[in-house]
């Protein structure tokens, strides 16, 4: 990596960005503008799967309620999608591929990190069935 670069991932220059981007997303959401979650993922250093913890654990940081991160993880982003009719979440008629968490994210964005199980096309899996 360049010099000049280096310097502005490791210096006061990334650090800025961040801020203001948390700053942005805050006001966003006050003013009541729907926020989809979404990652780089595929961008160096921002790995599918992983990514999308990062993005909800900042937008939390930033000052979202994990109740809403939650929101902005599921209904949020399948209205975003146009498939609210089919997913986002669970109601008759919907696909039922859901997430086991063992522990609350609503209450902390964090606990999403705690995949116990997954139903993906009416099949159960374990975590150990998903980590290859």
């Amino acid at each position: 990596m360049p010099a000049e670069a280096r310097a502005f991932w490791q210096g006061t220059g990334f650090a800025q960005v961040r801020a203001t981007s948390a700053a942005n997303l805050l006001i966003a959401y006050k003013a009541g503008i729907p926020i989809a979650v979404g990652t780089d993922a595929g961008n160096p250093g921002t790995a599918h799967g992983p990514g999308i913890y990062r993005e909800m654990e900042a937008m939390q940081a930033a000052g979202m309620p994990a109740r809403a991160v939650f929101a902005s993880a599921t209904v949020v982003a399948a209205r975003a999608m146009g498939l609210e009719r089919e997913l986002g979440s669970l109601a008759a008629g919907k696909r039922a591929d859901l997430v086991v968490f063992g522990a609350d994210p609503t209450s902390d964005i964090r606990n999403a990190r705690q995949v116990r199980f997954v139903v993906r096309n009416g099949k159960l899996h374990s975590r150990s069935d998903l980590v290859f």
